[in-house]
């Protein structure tokens, strides 16, 4: 998990020069790839972060752990979205941003090299290639659960509705309000 980790973040120092090609030549189909690249990052290193945790940690420290690991991406999140939406209003904002967006990818990497080792854990696991059966079975499997199936749908419904009113509000700040870019970022901040 720790060599995944390393490989997931030098990937994360190549997306971000791509993304500041993208930004740099204008390309708006070309920073699309690199916003697919950047989920894509996310969907193995999302689960790694969190997997990593039992293997160095004892089981009454793992709760504490997952929410101080929420708590920074969620910050993580917000002080990006801050001071990339301050960045790029500034003077050679692009080049300030793409700066930014490199050297955070750099330290993210650097960090990573400091994760304790972790050797996988089951090897006997078999990764099911068509997702629908595993998923069914995970469904099934919550859904007898009522509070954990819960969870899962309130997380969810968060997650759907804050990216929804993440897309609209640059909209709504310049049709609505005829305000300002910098307004944008103060009211993705609130």
């Amino acid at each position: 998990k720790s060599k995944l980790i390393h490989w997931i973040k030098l990937m994360e120092i190549g997306i971000m020069i791509l993304a500041s090609i993208g930004f740099v030549t204008e390309h708006y189909a070309f920073l699309m790839l690199v916003l697919f690249l950047m989920g894509l990052h996310s969907t193995f290193f999302g689960p790694i972060k969190y997997s990593i945790l039992p293997q160095h940690l004892e089981p009454h420290e793992l709760i504490g752990a997952n929410a101080l690991i929420e708590a920074g991406t969620f910050l993580s999140i917000l002080l990006g979205t801050i001071a990339g939406g301050t960045l790029i209003l500034a003077h050679q904002g692009i080049i300030w941003t793409c700066t930014g967006l490199i050297a955070i990818a750099v330290v993210g990497y650097v960090a990573s090299l400091f994760v304790p080792k972790a050797p996988p854990v089951a090897s006997s696991i078999q990764v099911e290639w068509n997702p629908v059966p595993p998923t069914l079975k995970i469904l099934k499997a919550t859904y007898s659960d009522k509070t954990l199936f819960y969870s899962i749908i309130g997380i969810s419904w968060f997650w759907f509705f804050g990216g929804a009113v993440l897309s609209l509000i640059p909209t709504y700040c310049k049709d609505v309000l005829g305000s300002t870019p910098s307004t944008v970022t103060l009211f993705l901040a609130l």
